[in-house]
């Protein structure tokens, strides 16, 4: 949860940027398991609400000390996802990033920003591509009892592509309560 969705009742679509950043660092970070994290019932609702907000300025400054062993532009971006909000990155910076560049994706223009487009991000293969039995075959999900779960259809492709920034992405960032 992006600090400012616990702090007060008015935020931009700037949170899931922060929520990006939590989840990359989570997964990059072998020792992010360590950090305590303020964001808990107590602290936001219970006995320990008036020390919140103190306690979350510590954690970003927490999270902008950080490094990911060996990783200097992944540490980099994680740094300015986990920042305050008026220096977070939005999906330009984001996509502009050091971090994606291997992706070597095109930019194309939209209403003057230079971005991805949908097709060519669908267009990339993934680093490793379990050997599975079609689209019900869970004999990768770890050793988990499969007996009972229910089978789905085989997906479908859902519509054209189209640019990320032409919806939600890219909307410029109002307020919501």
């Amino acid at each position: 949860m992006a600090p400012e969705m616990a702090l007060g009742p008015v935020y931009t679509r700037s949170v899931d940027w922060w929520s990006t950043g939590m989840f990359l660092m989570q997964c990059m970070d072998r020792d992010f398991n360590k950090v305590k994290v303020p964001f808990s019932w107590d602290n936001i609702f219970g006995s320990g609400k008036e020390a919140f907000p103190q306690k979350v300025a510590e954690f970003i400054v927490e999270m902008q000390a950080r490094r990911i062993a060996g990783e200097p532009v992944a540490t980099d971006l994680m740094r300015k996802l986990l920042a305050p909000v008026a220096e977070r990155l939005d999906v330009v910076g984001i996509m502009h990033h050091e971090f994606f560049h291997p992706l070597k994706l095109p930019f194309h223009d939209v209403e003057g920003e230079q971005v991805w487009s949908d097709h060519d991000v669908l267009r990339i293969s993934p680093p490793w591509k379990p050997p599975v039995d079609g689209p019900n075959d869970l004999s990768m999900e770890g050793g988990s009892d499969v007996k009972g779960m229910e089978l789905v259809p085989d997906a479908k492709p859902c519509g054209a592509p189209k640019l990320l920034v032409a919806g939600y992405t890219m909307a410029r960032d109002g307020l919501f309560r």
